[in-house]
């Protein structure tokens, strides 16, 4: 499962930001799935929520949105990646 390993990259940058930062938790954490991704928006959240047990992020509210394709554009690189856009943090 490809989320898998996604979803722990983005577990651990959200859970290294918080710390950096003095928070006490993240409250919600808002990624980015490019549209020509092989990602599962719904597996990728369900796959954060397992990683962040135990974790500062543990409970943190998971916001994935999807970038959509144009009609007849050719997918680039950034089409295909699946990046943390934001997280909003408990200090």
């Amino acid at each position: 499962m490809h989320e898998r390993g996604v979803a722990s990259d983005l577990v651990r940058t959200a859970g290294v930001v918080a710390v950096e930062q003095g928070a006490i938790r993240v409250r919600s954490m808002r990624i980015e799935v490019g549209g020509a991704s092989h990602v599962d928006s719904e597996s990728l959240a369900a796959q954060v929520a397992w990683h962040a047990r135990g974790t500062i992020v543990e409970g943190a509210e998971v916001i994935v949105e999807r970038r959509v394709l144009a009609a007849g554009v050719v997918p680039t690189h950034d089409d295909e990646r699946v990046m943390l856009l934001s997280v909003d943090l408990e200090e």
